[in-house]
């Protein structure tokens, strides 16, 4: 397996190759979508799977699929946020958090949503084996209701925005429900991955 990581400003996406083919991880933002296509049309890529609904993951979602002809897989419980991230009452808990949710929000309004056809409901315990390499879908909620991370090899772990690395390694800035999120932690707490990669900032090793 081989991970790249595919950064735009703030936000990133990332690739993995197997040995017979690869999946994209998130999209990065509408703005990002011909650039990220230009990173990853000769990569063999046979899904687009997306953390959560925010439109900073989803944004490329739809030219990617259209131009590789490709399904695009996330859990069904985030399908509002795909038509307006404006949908449901975020929270933050610290000085930064609040300032990052003020400006994802601000985001939220002005953000170009397009018709985006998600044709796979990932779930708690998913097995995908389909696509060049061997991955599981673990829930980790709070972020969003919807939000997923993706297990490959048992050690690496995508995680989306249930984990962030701005300033430092910590659970979601801001999110939907702080209790959910905290069982989201506990559960990466009990996998204990050697590495995750975050939705924001840089790969966190343990």
């Amino acid at each position: 397996m081989k991970v790249e990581t595919l950064k735009f400003w703030n936000v990133n996406a990332y690739l993995i190759e197997g040995d017979s083919g690869s999946i994209l991880v998130d999209t990065a933002n509408y703005n990002d979508r011909y650039k990220l296509y230009e990173k990853i049309k000769d990569k063999h890529v046979g899904l687009i799977i997306l953390t959560h609904g925010h439109i900073d993951h989803i944004g490329g979602a739809k030219y990617i699929s259209d131009k590789l002809n490709i399904p695009v897989a996330m859990s069904f419980l985030d399908l509002k946020l795909v038509k307006n991230n404006s949908c449901r009452q975020l929270y933050a808990s610290s000085l930064v958090g609040h300032i990052i949710k003020f400006i994802s929000e601000k985001s939220f309004k002005h953000a170009n949503y397009e018709d985006l056809n998600i044709s796979m409901d990932l779930r708690d315990g998913m097995i995908i084996e389909k696509y060049g390499l061997k991955c599981k879908i673990i829930e980790l909620s709070g972020h969003t209701k919807g939000s997923i991370g993706v297990m490959v090899d048992d050690k690496v772990l995508f995680a989306g925005d249930a984990m962030m690395n701005i300033i430092r390694p910590t659970k979601a800035r801001f999110y939907e429900d702080m209790a959910t999120l905290n069982k989201s932690m506990d559960i990466i707490n009990k996998i204990n991955p050697k590495k995750i990669y975050p939705g924001h900032g840089p790969v966190i090793t343990f």
